[in-house]
């Protein structure tokens, strides 16, 4: 059996177990790991066979057209983080009998995987959810759902996408499968801490949440906003928020995120979505800026699966094809790992790293933030990178995104 350091959470093994002998629960620092009952074990290997750290990749699919795209419907835009695709790929299944799975929020806002046969459940998969999510038993009601014939759509992290394949052990024609650009979920104990945070600000509960939701109609300016009981909705700059800051710099990330390579090309989903950030500044976009200044999201197809259920979005959608470069070059998930990326594993070596997840068990959010997060330095970083202008940022990305691929191929020998 894989040991705890390295286990991802992904829920393959507890899925898996014919004998109920694997529970999930969480290490000091809040991420979610397998924990073993040795005394309901047989030693019949299973849970082995489809652990994400341990099995190989099932499939090896290609960037095979990059678009960027959005709804063409303006509530299902608005819903969405920046294009909206989830919802009109999910109403795409549905079209066809179709079931989604997906990350919906619980009423203390951890966040779980589910499937939607129904409006209300789908809406509540809507929008990005910050967090690492616990799979339960999903892989295996996917399963029985594909068992029936019915087309599934499983949206998931790149390791609960390799989970979802080990675990099903065949192709199924009518599974499609999306991730989103990964490099690590934050653990779920700092999460709690930062709700705690939020909650002192406001009377009354907490009743919604919106990660960096677009709230200008900058497309690279993002919010984390908090909707209440009350009617009330509250902001704060994603860039400047210690929650967001302390997972861009991998301190609210485990080593295990940080080595991943199942968010590195070639990926096992049939398409990956996300933000498409800083479109038409590393190549140009003709198309009107007031046509998509409510978001656009980026979209990868990858397999012929995909090409196939692509065509079936495309009534719902805007789209329009773009290179390769650009939409890889701010997401440096697609070029390497964290700890194989030239600038980014310097973030995870970081000493300081450790110590925050020490600190993690034993410090309020308002402790950590102070101690490791100086508001006054982040501010004079975010307006020099303000003043500098998008040219200049586009031009440093493209220079990021060749400079990583001549670093991967001389110590690795290729490209990634």
């Amino acid at each position: 059996m894989q040991s705890i350091e390295k286990c991802t959470g992904c829920g393959a093994c507890y899925n898996i177990c014919p004998h109920q002998a694997i529970v999930m629960g969480t290490d000091e620092a809040g991420f979610l790991k397998f924990e073993k009952d040795f005394s309901l074990c047989t030693g019949c290997g299973q849970c082995d066979a489809v652990c994400a750290s341990l099995c190989e990749n099932k499939r090896e699919n290609r960037i095979q057209k990059v678009f960027a795209a959005w709804a063409k419907s303006d509530q299902i835009h608005a819903r969405g983080n920046s294009g909206g695709l989830f919802e009109v790929a999910a109403r795409a299944v549905f079209r066809e009998n179709g079931v989604v799975a997906g990350a919906v929020y619980e009423k203390d806002f951890s966040v779980k995987l589910m499937i939607a046969q129904t409006e209300e459940q789908l809406l509540a998969m809507t929008g990005s959810k910050f967090v690492q999510s616990v799979p339960g038993h999903v892989y295996l009601d996917v399963k029985k759902y594909l068992e029936e014939d019915r087309t599934v759509l499983f949206v998931g992290a790149p390791c609960q996408v390799k989970a979802l394949y080990a675990v099903l052990q065949k192709e199924y024609p009518k599974l499609i499968t999306a991730q989103f650009p990964c490099f690590g979920m934050p653990t779920a104990l700092f999460w709690k801490k930062y709700l705690q945070h939020v909650a002192k600000t406001h009377e009354g509960s907490l009743s919604g949440i919106g990660s960096e939701v677009q709230l200008t109609e900058d497309i690279n300016s993002r919010y984390m906003a908090f909707t209440w009981e009350s009617g009330d909705v509250s902001a704060e700059r994603a860039d400047t928020c210690a929650y967001i800051r302390a997972w861009n710099n991998g301190f609210s990330v485990s080593d295990v995120c940080a080595a991943c390579r199942d968010n590195v090309f070639p990926v096992q989903a049939d398409l990956v979505w996300g933000n498409f950030w800083h479109i038409g500044e590393i190549e140009k976009f003709s198309v009107p800026k007031k046509d998509y200044q409510n978001g656009v999201s980026m979209l990868l197809v990858n397999s012929r699966r995909g090409e196939a259920f692509f065509e079936k979005m495309k009534p719902d959608l805007m789209y329009y094809p773009r290179k390769q470069m650009e939409a890889a070059a701010p997401h440096f998930v697609f070029q390497s790992s964290g700890k194989e990326h030239f600038l980014f594993r310097k973030k995870y070596e970081n000493p300081r790293r450790k110590a925050f997840q020490k600190d993690l068990s034993a410090m309020t959010y308002e402790q950590l933030e102070e101690k490791y997060f100086s508001q006054t330095k982040r501010e004079t970083e975010v307006s020099i990178s303000r003043k500098l202008g998008p040219k200049w940022a586009a031009w440093g990305w493209r220079a990021l995104y060749c400079l990583q691929k001549i670093w991967m191929k001389r110590n690795f020998g290729a490209e990634s």
